[in-house]
């Protein structure tokens, strides 16, 4: 079924797809999209109980023309989940994209499954994965279907740098002394080893 897809949506479309991610017009993208699903997708192949991973596998599939210029990331652990899609520009100065798609049965539904697609991405920090790059920010993506019908939604965000582990710093405490040595002399603690003057200061005791 997909490779079919991909054999009918011809290598211009392919191209103008993938010049929109590449330049961060997703609105283009959105619009080349749904273009791609009117022409190409069967209403059979996309039936009412269609699951999300056949629109991942769809999305897999047409971003695998990506990987000379794009990592493609898919179902990893990151953060506090498993992200559908991310792709990671080896060109850094290109815009990273992270991908998340919702599927319903229902098409009044679609707006608010952008919406949670697109707090899922944030709340469960998946752009962990693109810190490890060390890239500072991406558009997050947030995509539902429903049979032919879409809905796309997306962010731009910037990342903090993590933050680095504490320096020790020397301290200005005053440390306990422990005392000296046993063989340390008396006079080292203030007591005079003059035994003369031990005895001139011991009380007299007369007969």
């Amino acid at each position: 079924m997909v490779q079919d897809w991909f054999v009918s949506i011809g290598e211009t479309a392919y191209h103008q797809l993938f010049n929109s991610l590449q330049t961060g017009d997703l609105v283009a993208f959105q619009q080349l999209l749904e273009n791609y699903l009117d022409q190409t997708a069967s209403y059979h192949d996309l039936g009412k109980k269609t699951l999300e991973k056949v629109y991942h596998v769809i999305f897999l599939g047409m971003f695998f023309m990506l990987g000379g210029k794009y990592t493609v990331d898919s179902n990893k652990e990151y953060g506090l989940g498993r992200y559908d899609i991310i792709l990671i520009p080896k060109d850094k100065s290109k815009p990273s994209n992270i991908f998340e798609f919702k599927a319903t049965d229902n098409a009044s539904k679609l707006a608010e499954d952008v919406r949670d697609a697109l707090e899922q991405i944030t709340e469960t920090r998946y752009s962990a994965r693109l810190q490890l790059e060390g890239i500072s920010g991406a558009h997050h993506v947030g995509i539902a279907f429903c049979r032919k019908q879409m809905q796309m939604g997306s962010e731009p965000h910037d990342y903090q740098p993590r933050l680095a582990l504490p320096t020790a710093t020397s301290s200005t405490a005053t440390l306990f002394t422990p005392p000296p040595a046993p063989n340390s002399s008396p006079d080292d603690f203030g007591i005079s080893s003059n035994n003369s003057e031990r005895q001139a200061k011991k009380p007299r005791i007369d007969d």
